[in-house]
């Protein structure tokens, strides 16, 4: 009876974040992926909180069209414990991967060549040896992650800024 009720108590869990999911218009893969990892699995287990505050304040991300024509976000990221490794800041400016061309004489697709500049800092706690790294998650997502350490707990600031370009 026990294994029924935890199978239970899976699958409606699993049902509500696809629900949620749903009702807060996650479509695609990516999009999936960075839901699940920012909103869904911290509310679970974790205690990461990314809360933004340009161009919109809370921990909604901006929307694509929100971002259309903005170069912008910033975010304060709480590793709320030391052993919280993860944050995922959705930047939502569909910036694409290099695409370089496969025929001499091709042009690049610049849309499709860009990629977000970041920036970071502790603004509370860490220690002066915590390791954070960052990556590109998606077209509309970055990642940073952080070594599980002594002291590594606290509030890092990110900057994403949209690269220039004359077709935009």
């Amino acid at each position: 009876m026990k294994r029924v009720t935890n199978s239970l108590a899976g699958l409606l869990l699993a049902v509500l974040v696809l629900v949620l999911g749903q009702a807060m218009g996650v479509h695609g893969i990516g999009a999936w992926v960075a839901f699940l990892t920012v909103a869904a699995v911290p509310a679970i287990l974790g205690t990461v909180t990314v809360t933004y505050q340009w161009p919109v304040v809370g921990t909604t991300p901006p929307t694509v069209l929100q971002m259309k024509p903005l170069s912008l976000v910033t975010a304060a990221v709480n590793f709320g414990s030391d052993s919280d490794v993860l944050a995922l800041i959705t930047h939502n400016m569909q910036l694409g991967t290099v695409v370089l061309p496969t025929n001499p004489g091709s042009l690049v697709n610049e849309a499709a060549s860009l990629f977000p500049l970041v920036g970071w800092y502790y603004q509370t706690g860490g220690s002066i040896n915590t390791i954070l790294n960052g990556s590109i998650a998606s077209s509309s997502v970055f990642q940073i992650s952080k070594a599980s350490a002594a002291s590594s707990a606290g509030t890092v600031n990110v900057f994403v800024l949209r690269p220039w370009t004359g077709i935009r």
